[in-house]
């Protein structure tokens, strides 16, 4: 309870847990940590009685990445995370980081797509329902896109992420994206100097002229509208519970 406290001085606008799955032996596996997922539960409950205490209302954001060994069970997680306490869920497709990840998580078997864009499909008439579902109708229409590698259609594009990114990593390096050289360091220079200066110019010509799919939920492209609507999902969902608790 004191790290939640702790955590709460702070009055964050809102707490963002990833959790894989409902099922421990799903959620455990694809993290590598046994108990792992009792453990969150119980951290998500000691959240949510310090927020009480504290007399604060953010919002709990669940993001869960979706992979082989999950899919299936995404619409039974909406509920799920309801019942935990949680106020919204937002998907992230895995991405492509290891030969591990590709053996064990990468959705590419013909019958697993199958099954993908018959889950996306439950999942996007749920979020037209109202569920808590942040991702927006497109970048979800575009999983079975990312996990045959397409490029990114017309529509995802341009990205946008040269002029609203400002990732500052721990060696002080400071991006727009992590698949970009960065724009700058804080150790040697102000965040005018880095925004307006000549490696950011170039990465925002980059990143513009981007062709990859991405589905990261902190880089993906939004129209302005989603982005809203996005923002608007968990704040909802929130007063929604503590009107009928």
């Amino acid at each position: 309870m004191a790290e939640s406290a702790s955590t709460l001085a702070a009055e964050p606008m809102n707490v963002n847990i990833s959790i894989d799955s409902h099922r421990s032996e799903v959620h455990d596996y694809s993290r590598g940590i046994a108990g792992s997922l009792d453990r969150i539960l119980q951290g998500i409950a000691n959240v949510i009685a310090a927020r009480k205490a504290a007399g604060l209302d953010f919002p709990i954001v669940i993001k869960a990445v979706v992979h082989r060994l999950n899919f299936r069970d995404l619409p039974k997680m909406v509920g799920w995370i309801q019942e935990i306490g949680a106020s919204a869920i937002n998907f992230q497709p895995v991405d492509w980081w290891s030969p591990e990840t590709y053996d064990e998580l990468w959705i590419d078997a013909p019958e697993d797509l199958a099954d993908l864009r018959a889950v996306r499909d439950e999942l996007i008439g749920m979020k037209r329902a109202g569920a808590p579902i942040m991702n927006s109708e497109l970048l979800l229409q575009a999983w079975d896109r990312h996990f045959l590698s397409l490029p990114a259609p017309d529509e995802y594009r341009p990205y946008r992420v040269g002029i609203k990114n400002y990732f500052i990593r721990p060696d002080g390096d400071v991006g727009v994206c992590w698949y970009y050289k960065p724009t700058g360091n804080v150790r040697t220079a102000n965040a005018r100097e880095i925004w307006y200066g000549a490696e950011a110019t170039e990465r925002r010509k980059e990143t513009a002229a981007c062709d990859s799919l991405c589905l990261f939920t902190c880089l993906s492209q939004k129209p302005l509208v989603d982005t809203v609507k996005m923002g608007l999902v968990p704040i909802r969902q929130s007063e929604a519970t503590r009107e009928h608790p």
